[in-house]
């Protein structure tokens, strides 16, 4: 049988109501503490209960404020207080506006030991506190600093101390103004278990510098300057704690009393968190130095610190700049001093981690990831001496991040969300770049349909897709505009080829790259690429299973992913380049020749395409995509006039007119235009049209822009001749040699 656990409903479960000490004085209020928990102990943030609120001895009067000032915690709602000195009241917590707590005054005249009891009738469950005394003579400590109940560690914190006393005689209660004593006892009493005994405060007071015992001394250990009967100190704290200072005159005379006080208790927080991501050059624009690829797990560490006036310019208790999404705003808080017992509270305290994309602006932000760990990564639940790290988290993204902080729970030692959520600390970090890119081939597109000449540009296209680091990669959109790397003049793509068994990327030229970049992905294109003759130029080939390659590399030394490699350029069987298709590559030349015939009969044309096989060169079959521009032929000393439709030129030699008929000799393909002779199946031309009277029409053609066409023909060992040799049409009478019955050229 399997079982699932249910999952955990938060529902109320006790109230914690904190008497400060159990000392107050009938003379001043006291500040009760009231915070709801749920059945796991845990503050119940969102509590929205009606409670009531009442003492043991029916006696006293519940306020909001006192003399117009609030609460450290004040609630949310309106206090219905009960009858006058009833000791009853009714309130309505206001959930997370509340977060789950409240601070109230209670005023009573009489003096009694009571106890305060605060109930949820709806939900069934009702809370007492411990011991509350009310004193006709006692301390009253008041919390004086402008950030009231708000502790923050290594920061002086203002408190004004007062011996009320009230009138046996008249039941007038006033500051014993005749109270000048010089000394009384002061100590720390530790929350337990929450406090995490870490290092006691001390006490400035206009006399010097005290420390605070943890526990009642045997003697007075705290000089004052008391004058009539108010004293001013400031609490000094170097850590974080969860405590109240007691005090007590049992030794001046006078009183015949001990002469008791405390504090409500106090949360001493850190002021912030300082947050640093390991080898992080915080790089956040786009030009900005590199840090690790998307995806990549990376270390961050926390420390909770002490404040420090440089960080905390208006003197709010918070660190200046931080999670707001401005680099150059942060306060530096790498040397603040360590609130070295964070993380040893009871239950222990950690910190949250979170990322917010600033770079680019807009992009895709996935968030900090969890690494690789069972737990959160993103969680740094563990700390010693007020540090913690994590060594799995990453950012799946390009770009750059600010890394956010903030108390695990929510509410640090139960002081509440409010308070808690002003413990922020911030990093910035950067810049993230791809970690590979994958290929998708694309197609190659050869110059000639099915083929290409070599030296004859071709072009080919293909895609690269950035991606991350994860175990299974994913895009990542945001490598785009200027965080883009490569393409544009950045980064280089180095291309290879193989083809008949040999590694053949020497004889690659052209390689004109352009790489459009939109969500991650590039349409790169190829154009031209073009595969050259072999260095001494002479014939070879064909090549019919040349395999291009390419290996690009971007500014970051982001490089094709291990995946797409599945060419071995080099033949070292071992794969080196991305493929991006094949190419058939032809040695090609272009060949015409002398044509000799009667005057009253067409001569047959001789203008082909030919390409060598191996052995010998042959007529290219399948060219039907070779064209010569009329501006590069020459018809030596004559004038044309071209008729595109008919596919034909006059040419006009010493007013004799010869029609070329450029059509396709073996179908119906449209070869000429208006400004190009077209081949067809490697053939240019049909006839040269009779003249009827004898003449001769030398042709010229540059080779200078076909160097695919070119050839030796003059024998010299230079085959990238420009020039082809002219060639001669001759219509004459003609009725041979006696003595040949057949002839034909033989080249």
């Amino acid at each position: 049988m399997r079982t699932h656990p249910c999952p955990f409903s938060a529902t109320l479960g006790s109230f914690q109501i904190d008497v400060g000490g159990g000392v107050a004085s009938v003379c001043a209020a006291k500040e009760i503490s009231i915070t709801a928990f749920d059945t796991n102990g845990a503050v119940l943030a969102d509590y929205s209960g009606t409670v009531s609120i009442s003492t043991s001895t029916a006696h006293g009067d519940w306020s909001a404020t006192e003399g117009g000032t609030p609460s450290g915690d004040p609630p949310t709602n309106a206090l219905a207080p009960g009858a006058n000195d009833s000791g009853a009241a009714g309130y309505t917590f206001a959930g997370v506006n509340d977060g789950g707590a409240i601070a109230v005054f209670l005023n009573n005249q009489h003096a009694e030991q009571l106890t305060i009891t605060v109930s949820d009738a709806t939900a069934g469950v009702s809370t007492t506190s411990s011991l509350l005394g009310f004193s006709e003579n006692a301390f009253d400590i008041q919390n004086t600093d402008a950030l009231a109940a708000d502790i923050v560690g290594g920061r002086d914190h203002n408190f004004r101390i007062d011996m009320w006393r009230r009138d046996p005689s008249s039941g007038d209660c006033s500051v014993a103004t005749n109270y000048n004593v010089g000394a009384i006892k002061m100590w720390v009493t530790r929350v337990i278990p929450d406090d995490p005994s870490g290092a006691a405060p001390s006490v400035r007071t206009g006399s010097g510098v005290f420390g605070l015992p943890n526990s009642s001394p045997a003697s007075a250990n705290v000089t004052f300057p008391f004058v009539a009967g108010t004293a001013n100190f400031e609490l000094l704290t170097t850590d974080v704690g969860k405590y109240r200072i007691d005090v007590s005159d049992d030794a001046s005379g006078f009183s015949d009393q001990a002469i008791l006080g405390a504090t409500s208790t106090l949360i001493v927080r850190p002021f912030a968190l300082d947050i640093q991501a390991a080898g992080n050059p915080a790089g956040v624009t786009a030009t900005g130095p590199a840090f690790i690829p998307a995806g990549q797990n990376f270390n961050v560490t926390a420390r909770a610190v002490l404040w420090s006036a440089s960080d905390d310019g208006n003197d709010d208790g918070i660190a200046d700049g931080h999670a707001d999404g401005n680099p150059s705003t942060g306060a530096i808080l790498s040397d603040n001093t360590v609130a070295a017992s964070f993380g040893q509270e009871s239950p222990t305290e950690g910190v949250q981690l979170s990322a917010t994309l600033i770079a680019p602006l807009g992009g895709a932000d996935p968030g900090l990831g969890n690494g690789d760990s069972p737990s959160d990564g993103r969680q740094i639940a563990s700390f010693s001496s007020g540090v913690g790290t994590s060594g799995n988290v990453f950012f799946a993204e390009v770009g750059a991040i600010e890394i956010n902080s903030l108390v695990l729970d929510g509410d640090y030692l139960a002081m509440g969300s409010a308070r808690t959520q002003k413990i922020i600390g911030s990093s910035y970090v950067g810049r993230f770049y791809p970690a590979s890119f994958a290929l998708t081939a694309g197609s190659v597109t050869e110059a000639c349909d099915t083929f290409s000449y070599m030296e004859q540009p071709f072009v080919a296209d293909y895609q690269l897709t950035a991606l991350n680091g994860r175990p299974a990669p994913t895009t990542t959109t945001n490598y785009a505009g200027a965080f883009a790397k490569l393409g544009g003049g950045s980064g280089t793509f180095n291309y290879g080829a193989r083809g008949n068994a040999q590694d053949l990327s020497a004889r690659l030229a052209g390689l004109v790259t352009t790489v459009s970049w939109s969500a991650g992905v590039g349409s790169v294109v190829l154009d031209p690429v073009t595969f050259t003759r072999q260095l001494s130029t002479a014939p070879d080939g064909p090549i019919t299973d040349l395999a291009l390659g390419v290996i690009p590399q971007d500014t970051d030394g982001v490089t094709l992913a291990t995946a797409s490699l599945d060419l071995d350029v080099d033949g070292d069987s071992v794969d080196d380049h991305g493929l991006l298709g094949g190419s058939i590559q032809r040695y090609g030349r272009l060949r015409a020749k002398d044509a000799f015939g009667p005057e009253s009969a067409s001569i047959p044309m001789f203008w082909q395409t030919e390409y060598y096989n191996g052995a010998q060169f042959v007529r290219a079959t399948d060219d039907n995509c070779s064209q010569l521009a009329f501006s590069q032929i020459n018809f030596v000393g004559a004038t044309t006039s071209v008729n595109a439709g008919a596919q034909t030129v006059t040419v006009s030699q010493g007013g004799v007119d010869s029609v070329f008929d450029f059509s396709d000799p073996l179908g119906s393909q449209t070869c000429m235009t208006a400004s190009e002779v077209g081949f067809c199946q490697g053939f240019a031309g049909v006839a040269y049209g009779a003249t009827g009277v004898t003449g001769s029409y030398p042709v010229e053609v540059n080779l200078a822009n076909y160097p695919h066409l070119r050839f030796d023909w003059d024998g010299d060992g230079n085959y990238g001749d420009t020039q082809l040799p002219r060639f001669t049409i001759n219509f004459e009478n003609y009725r041979g040699h006696d003595r040949i019955i057949f002839w034909r050229e033989r080249l």
